[in-house]
């Protein structure tokens, strides 16, 4: 996961439910009304209008998503991840093997264009889910024409940047399908009914992946205690605030601690079970590199452990000249953006439970810097 596209939607996702009412105090109302009728003429009549502010986000990324399914750029084959889809709960609980055991429930043999659908729904749940938050988003800042500009920049940013949604939708991990269902989750808590269904959603995105403990939920988590001080801590927003997080502990624990009780001697044993549902050959390379990374599941979770399991993560930034050109033009601006907004918004600030919110935000932005540390020791 990348924390601070999770960081920017809370920037983007909070310009009307909190943001507005800090700025507010150093932009004049007059003169952001002043902007708005000017901007609201000509070409501003047009990317003001709730139409274009669905549209242009959607339209964006649909043009990447039919640049991947047509010139066939989807990432359909990689031993490791591909065993992701064949695991079962045959063995008892296995953490990832939501996906592979409902994929059995349809098919018992697993064919590449099985995968490769699974890859394509999970890119287009991703391209709808994230079109929609970026469509509101831009639609709750119509009315500050500042605000407005802002998070135009940020989500034109986020489309085009490397290893973000764009990343996301063409590759084969499950990252795009819990990052949606997050998304979503971030749609339904606007909704009186819907956010009793954020819980459900939660849940089913760590039995999709226990990392979505490690990303997506800070986002998740932090919008419903934002819903929780706005209700006036309200007891059914208590309710689901705890529910959701006591849950997704609970259940990311019981995932992380039956990886190793699977009942496989090695993970020869492990990946040589599971290749079984697989229609095609598996060659001997192949099998080799994905014994390697089953690690996880036969490893204790030590120092070490995770320090092979953020070696994996970091793979996506590149390496090389390619990770130096990333982390300079794009991770260390965003961040130190990022940063600079909510600890000008903890400052501007009155109410000290808001306060803390904006300092939860924050430090979502500044534990990556951990992570690359702990990379580079």
């Amino acid at each position: 996961m990348i924390l601070w596209a999770e960081s920017a939607f809370l920037l983007s996702y909070n310009f009307r439910e909190c943001g507005t009412q800090t700025l507010s105090e150093v932009l004049l109302l007059q003169e952001n009304q002043n902007k708005l009728s000017a901007n609201k003429s000509g070409f501003g009549s047009i990317i003001y209008s709730k139409a274009f502010c669905f549209f242009a986000p959607f339209a964006a990324l649909l043009v990447y998503f039919l640049y991947l399914l047509i010139g066939d750029k989807f990432e359909w084959m990689s031993g490791y991840y591909t065993l992701n889809y064949l695991y079962t709960y045959d063995h008892g609980f296995l953490s990832r093997g939501f996906v592979g055991e409902v994929i059995s429930w349809f098919v018992d043999i697993v064919t590449p264009t099985v995968i490769k659908t699974v890859i394509v729904s999970g890119a287009a749940l991703l391209l709808v889910a994230a079109s929609l938050c970026f469509g509101a988003v831009l639609n709750k800042t119509r009315d500050n024409p500042e605000l407005h500009k802002t998070a135009m920049i940020i989500i034109a940013f986020l489309i085009a940047a490397p290893f973000t949604f764009r990343t996301y939708l063409g590759d084969m991990k499950f990252d795009k399908l819990f990052w949606a269902l997050a998304l979503f989750s971030v749609l339904l808590c606007e909704k009186k009914l819907g956010i009793w269904f954020v819980p459900v959603l939660c849940f089913v995105s760590v039995l999709i992946n226990p990392l979505f403990l490690l990303g997506a939920m800070f986002l998740v988590s932090i919008i419903l205690l934002q819903k929780c001080y706005e209700s006036g801590f309200a007891v059914k927003n208590i309710i689901i605030c705890a529910v959701s997080y006591i849950g997704m502990i609970a259940l990311g624990a019981y995932a992380l601690n039956s990886e190793l009780k699977h009942g496989f001697a090695d993970a020869h044993e492990m990946a040589s079970f599971y290749f079984k549902r697989y229609s095609e050959p598996v060659l001997p390379t192949v099998m080799q590199d994905t014994e390697e990374l089953l690690f996880e599941y036969f490893e204790k979770k030590d120092s070490a452990f995770f320090k092979k399991l953020f070696n994996m993560y970091f793979l996506d930034w590149g390496s090389g000249r390619e990770l130096i050109f990333n982390t300079i033009f794009f991770v260390v601006p965003v961040y130190s953006f990022l940063i600079s907004f909510w600890v000008k918004s903890i400052r501007a600030e009155k109410e000290k439970f808001q306060k803390f919110i904006f300092f939860l935000c924050a430090a979502t932005t500044v534990i990556v810097f951990v992570a690359i540390i702990v990379f580079f020791i």
